[in-house]
């Protein structure tokens, strides 16, 4: 396989697991986002401080994050490209 291929291929599970994530936020499947998650996912807030993949799960359980489709970050991994960087 070449190394284009397997790009493609890895952009591709890149976004159909943002946007089953994406699925699961809206219907606020719990459980799929916990399979969705990392065991070491860690979330930041805009001042810098981290959240555990639990920490974040029961935010949402407990409505103490109310994420909406409309605050739901769109990941596009062909613009960037770690092979590129300086």
């Amino acid at each position: 396989m070449s190394m284009d291929m397997s790009m493609d291929n890895d952009e591709q599970q890149i976004l159909a697991l943002h946007e089953a994530g994406d699925r699961a936020l809206m219907s606020a499947d719990f459980a799929l986002l916990a399979q969705i998650f990392a065991d070491d996912y860690v979330q930041y807030n805009e001042s810098g401080k981290a959240f555990t993949k639990q920490d974040v799960l029961e935010s949402f359980r407990s409505g103490a994050n109310s994420a909406t489709p409309r605050s739901c970050t769109v990941l596009n991994p062909t613009k960037w490209n770690p092979r590129e960087r300086d």
